[in-house]
């Protein structure tokens, strides 16, 4: 079993092919079942940079449906979320 952490970044790049999406989904796929972690703010990273993308041109409206769909889905059932956060003193 192998064991993750990705970023907003790094979990874009599984869902719009860009610069390093290939090397992403072959990490992801190397192990039939990894366990992904990510912070509990990259749903709203991912959705934001979706949007951007979508405001770009780079995903046609129905590509942003499909890709938000599948995030929201792996979201809620494929990755362990954090909450991150800075201890006080």
């Amino acid at each position: 079993m192998s064991v993750f952490y990705l970023d907003t970044s790094a979990l874009v790049k599984v869902y719009v092919a860009e610069t390093g999406s290939a090397w992403v989904r072959t990490l992801l796929a190397f192990d039939r079942t990894p366990t992904v972690f990510t912070s509990h703010l990259a749903v709203v990273e991912a959705t934001c940079a979706f949007a951007r993308k979508r405001r770009e041109g780079t995903l046609s409206p129905g590509d942003h449906s499909r890709v938000l769909a599948a995030f929201d889905y792996d979201f809620a059932y494929r990755y362990n979320t954090l909450v991150l956060s800075i201890p006080t003193s």
